[in-house]
């Protein structure tokens, strides 16, 4: 696998405050995060429980997991 990218060793974790006071779908429509497929934003809390819940720190290399 290619180093770099979003997958990559440089990778890092960036966290995006939405608007959610609209639609968050919509507003990662805005962005350009979709190009109109369905998204799902996740919340810190969401992430959060879902890396406890497969035992990992916040700071894990994804790379050796993809």
């Amino acid at each position: 696998m290619a180093k770099g990218g979003i997958y990559g060793s440089d990778a890092r974790a960036l966290i995006h405050d939405l608007d959610y006071s609209q639609d968050p779908v919509e507003e990662c429509y805005r962005r350009g995060w979709t190009d109109g497929m369905p998204v799902a934003p996740p919340t810190v809390e969401k992430v959060n429980q879902m890396l406890d819940y497969v035992g990992l720190s916040p700071g894990a290399c994804w790379e050796k997991f993809l």
